[in-house]
């Protein structure tokens, strides 16, 4: 384990990404070593959904903690049939978590699916996560307000919903803590207050819409992640998995591993010990998605 000896649980990745492939047993050795004893994967449509649960199947340390979902922005390659496909899937496989799902109103994802369609998959992820007392991973871009009243629609949540890449103002991050269940999950990006481009120098400070939204989340209630392979912030102080920029989007792919400093960001911005983020995070993640 790091030298910090910290337990350390990245809430969202995606190890099963093509662009991690190259990588993979470096990445999950470089997380063993900061002290990342699990990691929720999520998948992204249908595709991958046998990716998720094969790696895994075959991967104990660190623990990898399924989801099977389909993302707002691969809701084009739905085909007939898929709501069904994915509750078998669901019930075959009882450790696996719903998601990634979610509502994203930015020009990304309103190409690949208009407001109702985002609208309707989101009510199949939730009342599948319901029905089979699911933990549930979303994904949520400029549609706080419409992803607020659907989750208040039918709440509780008993398993749990974790807001992936959460970012939303005090009074959102208030308002979505009132519904039973909900919790925050956090990653670097959403954190500082303007990341520098690759080669450029040390990350920017925590942003104070970080702090007030840090904040208002409730004890016990704030996860950390990474979203690896997205996710990466120049200047995290560790090193990159594979070095070279990849071609997709010229920057370094992220790895769970850097999940440890976005526990020292939390530390920074709310005034707690690195150790208690990281306790009280853990401990968060495993209520959620099952102990270690």
């Amino acid at each position: 384990m790091g030298e910090r000896s910290l337990r350390l649980f990245d809430a969202h990745c995606h190890l099963q990404s093509p662009r991690l492939a190259p990588h993979l047993d470096a990445a999950l050795a470089a997380a063993v070593e900061a002290g990342v004893v699990a990691c929720a994967v999520n998948a992204t449509c249908e595709d991958d959904w046998q990716d998720v649960l094969d790696l895994a199947a075959r991967q104990s340390t660190p623990a990898l903690r399924p989801s099977l979902g389909v993302h707002p922005w691969h809701l084009h390659t739905l085909t007939p049939g898929w709501e069904g496909r994915l509750r078998a899937a669901l019930i075959t496989n009882p450790s696996a978590g719903v998601g990634e799902s979610g509502l994203d109103r930015a020009p990304k994802g309103l190409a690949s699916a208009d407001e109702a369609l985002q609208a309707a998959a989101l009510s199949t992820h939730i009342a599948l996560a319901l029905d089979l007392h699911r933990p549930l991973s979303l994904h949520c871009v400029r549609a706080t307000g419409a992803l607020t009243e659907l989750l208040t629609a039918r709440a509780p949540f008993p398993a749990g919903v974790v807001l992936h890449a959460w970012h939303g103002s005090a009074d959102a991050t208030r308002r979505l803590a009132q519904l039973e269940g909900v919790h925050f999950s956090v990653g670097a990006r959403q954190l500082l207050a303007a990341p520098p481009r690759v080669g450029e120098g040390v990350a920017q400070p925590v942003s104070e819409k970080a702090r007030a939204m840090l904040a208002a989340i409730p004890a016990g209630r704030l996860l950390v992640e990474t979203d690896a392979p997205d996710g990466w912030v120049p200047g995290v102080g560790l090193p990159v998995v594979g070095g070279a920029p990849t071609p997709v989007n010229q920057t370094p792919v992220n790895h769970p591993a850097t999940v440890a400093r976005v526990v020292d960001l939390v530390a920074e911005a709310t005034g707690w010990e690195v150790a208690a983020v990281a306790a009280a995070s853990f401990r968060a993640a495993e209520r959620v998605f099952g102990p270690s």
